[in-house]
């Protein structure tokens, strides 16, 4: 229940990070040799890159809605996954119609030396 916690700690940073449309807030939430998996693209790998995409999608997008569920949780030493799913409301800042989003996740924590658990795989799509 404690990592679940932390995880479930990680990802309410995660939503309202997002929300605020704050990047610095976001990225600290992922270890240095962090691996997004996203939809339709090749794999973002390392902090800097991910930060990268992350600012990129923060300057044009603004996000309503940002939710995150876990439906399980796994822990084995160091490493956890978390499978659930998401859903998500975003604009463009230069106008339009928001589009919302519904999908799934898994990604992998790793623990860190000072105990904290950061996001170090992460791969998501949309159910439609």
């Amino acid at each position: 229940a404690v990592v679940t916690d932390a995880i479930n700690a990680v990802w309410r940073e995660y939503e309202a990070s997002q929300l605020a449309g704050d990047p610095d807030r976001w990225i600290a939430l992922w270890a240095e040799d962090g691996v997004q998996m996203p939809p339709g693209s090749p794999p973002v790998v390392g902090k800097a890159a991910i930060d990268t995409r992350d600012r990129e999608d923060l300057a044009v997008n603004e996000y309503s809605e940002f939710t995150i569920e876990n439906e399980e949780v796994e822990v084995s030493g160091d490493l956890a996954f978390a499978r659930g799913t998401f859903k998500v409301t975003v604009a463009a800042k230069s106008g339009g119609e928001p589009m919302h989003f519904e999908g799934k996740y898994t990604t992998i924590f790793r623990q860190q030396p000072d105990g904290t658990w950061k996001i170090y795989r992460d791969t998501f799509n949309s159910n439609e």
